[in-house]
């Protein structure tokens, strides 16, 4: 609550922390106290003002930015983090996109911090700026024009979008991609665009294992992205992925949660025991006859 004491400035009394009850009672005083911090508008602070819905949120640079569940053309952001408060908003801090006819044809979807850039998807487009935020003040933004980075691949689903070691993932009608430090568009789906049709409805990633897994309704994809390599595990009935101790949990559509574990036990007692199948690929075997030649170093 805050008080205007016998000057101009408005002053701090009280905090509210119980809001277990929809009544409460506050005594006035005479006057407040002097020692009371200053409420944040003073001196031209911008007044804080509630975040608009949001399709997706992302942390860069200490802010959090948000895409929009109703409007085309901005991506809002807050001020920078200040140890102990919650991230505060301001309808006045956003970054404008290009007004284009075919925005209405062409929704945002998300963002992800990359470095000192940001990436700003669009279904069907991609773009990029640099720079910082306005103080809080609300001057002194230091936001480049948003440039095209893609114009016929975008993000289609925003539960893919997932910051790496060596870029930002996500999921495109095209396939998986990849946008590396040089702002690089990487083909990285190759190995398993069979399952493009599958949306990505959770991702996460080990960074001890320097692997990213993207959960679909009915198999997990799992990239190596230090060995460049795709492997594939057939699951059901899986809701959500998390990461906690360097292990996978998963969240189960009947509200039960898995923890990733490496015993194998043999002895179920009366129980069957799962069978564990593994795949091999081999180049071709010749069934007479030398397989091959090589040398010995």
């Amino acid at each position: 609550m805050t008080r205007v004491n016998g000057s101009s400035l408005q002053l701090r009394e009280t905090r509210v922390t119980d809001v277990s009850s929809a009544n409460f009672s506050y005594t006035i005083t005479s006057s407040p106290s002097a020692t009371a911090p200053l409420i944040y508008t003073t001196g031209g602070v911008l007044e804080h003002s509630p975040p608009p819905p949001a399709l997706h949120s992302s942390v860069h640079q200490d802010r959090v930015f948000v895409i929009p569940a109703d409007e085309f053309d901005k991506v809002y952001y807050s001020n920078k983090y200040i140890a102990g408060e919650i991230p505060s908003f301001s309808n006045l801090l956003f970054i404008q996109l290009a007004n284009s006819a075919l925005r209405y044809r062409d929704k945002l979807t998300g963002c992800s911090s990359l470095g000192d850039k940001l990436i700003i998807f669009r279904e069907n487009s991609i773009y990029w700026t640099a720079g910082d935020g306005a103080n809080l003040l609300g001057v002194n933004s230091s936001f480049t024009e948003p440039e095209v980075l893609s114009q016929d691949i975008g993000c289609t689903n925003p539960k893919s979008i997932i910051l790496t070691p060596v870029g930002v993932m996500f999921q495109s009608e095209k396939g998986i991609y990849l946008i590396d430090a040089g702002l690089s568009l990487n083909y990285v789906g190759a190995a398993v665009e069979q399952y493009n049709s599958e949306g990505v409805i959770d991702s996460c990633m080990i960074t001890k294992r320097n692997i990213v897994l993207m959960l679909t309704s009915s198999r997990i994809l799992c990239f190596d992205y230090l060995l460049q390599r795709w492997s594939v595990d057939s699951v059901s009935g899986l809701s959500s992925l998390a990461i906690w101790n360097n292990k996978i949990v998963a969240l189960k559509t009947s509200g039960a949660v898995s923890i990733e574990s490496t015993l194998y036990i043999d002895n179920f007692g009366e129980m069957t025991p799962p069978s564990v199948q593994m795949k091999l690929v081999t180049g071709w075997m010749k069934l007479t006859g030398i397989q091959d030649y090589g040398s010995i170093s």
